[in-house]
């Protein structure tokens, strides 16, 4: 309670001192998953859906507290700047948050990993997720590679590891689908291939944990998703970090090889507002009750002590 009552102290504080006396050109940018009111078990597992109503409010509020910007306007001088992202291709936010949008004429983003799009199949975390919980093969093969079982387990699989258990043991593939929830198809990208308010980003070709990935894993699947999404005319070349906390899911090795691609901008999703240089930026995930305190604002300076921005 405390701890809560502090956030919101510190969040109004960085909110206002925001609002009447930042002189410098800023930008927020927000992260939404799924947009439903009927969420997946892995949706509701790891928080990362808002229901069409709170998705609402929250839409209103920024529109009301920032200039949304489209991706091509990210080095423009407006201020108080603001970008809506979505990662991983849901399809209510396609659905539900890209018509909702539209009619405040506000431009979004999507993030997307094409495998799933183009396999029909479920991304790789939502598929090595739902096997730790519901596979006893599968975690009987977790420990034979002297992998501990733990909570976020699917961090230190590989697509080596994964392949030599897929050469042994069959999936599940339709109930994998339903754990995670329906993304969006081809036909769906598609259908909003002409929309000038909708672009797509490379989120690489599958949900890895990039830290895990060896260089030539990187390439592969920076290059494979990029050639995928580049026959879509509303790619626009800018890529997000799968997972996206610095550490945990990329360090500075991983940075500067995916800096040598030059895309326009890396986006990873740390959780704070702050923007680390001309191309690189942090997002912010919010519930509305964190904007409607302004509790997200707390997280405006969250830094990383780590070398791998500054070093």
């Amino acid at each position: 309670m405390l701890k809560n009552t502090i956030k919101k102290i510190l969040g109004n504080i960085h909110y206002y001192s925001f609002k009447y006396f930042n002189k410098k050109e800023t930008l927020t940018i927000f992260l939404f998953h799924e947009i439903t009111n009927k969420p997946s078990e892995f949706q509701k597992k790891y928080k990362i859906y808002h229901s069409i109503s709170e998705f609402e409010k929250i839409i209103k509020w920024i529109n009301k507290n920032y200039n949304i910007i489209s991706p091509n306007e990210i080095k423009s001088n407006k201020k108080f700047k603001a970008l809506i992202t979505f990662d991983d291709g849901y399809l209510g936010s396609f659905n539900n948050g890209i018509p909702l949008l539209e009619s405040f004429n506000i431009p979004s983003i999507h993030f997307l990993n094409y495998r799933p799009i183009e396999k029909y199949e479920a991304n790789i975390v939502s598929t090595i997720d739902y096997l730790c919980n519901y596979d006893e093969n599968f975690k009987d093969f977790f420990i034979k590679q002297n992998i501990k079982f733990e909570k976020f387990n699917f961090y230190d699989l590989t697509p080596k590891i994964f392949k030599n258990f897929l050469c042994n043991y069959k999936i599940p593939i339709a109930q994998i689908k339903e754990y995670q929830g329906k993304i969006v198809d081809t036909e769906g990208l598609i259908k909003q291939k002409d929309n000038k308010l909708v672009f797509f980003g490379n989120h690489f070709y599958d949900h890895w944990n990039i830290l895990n990935l060896d260089k030539n894993e990187i390439e592969n699947y920076y290059f494979k998703n990029k050639m995928k999404l580049e026959k879509y005319k509303n790619y626009i070349d800018i890529v997000s970090f799968t997972h996206g906390v610095p550490n945990i899911n990329f360090n500075k090795n991983n940075l500067n090889q995916i800096i040598s691609y030059n895309p326009l901008f890396i986006f990873f999703s740390g959780g704070g507002i702050a923007q680390y240089n001309e191309s690189i930026f942090d997002r912010t995930f919010t519930t509305y009750n964190e904007i409607e305190n302004k509790i997200f604002y707390f997280r405006k300076n969250k830094k990383y002590n780590s070398n791998i921005f500054y070093g």
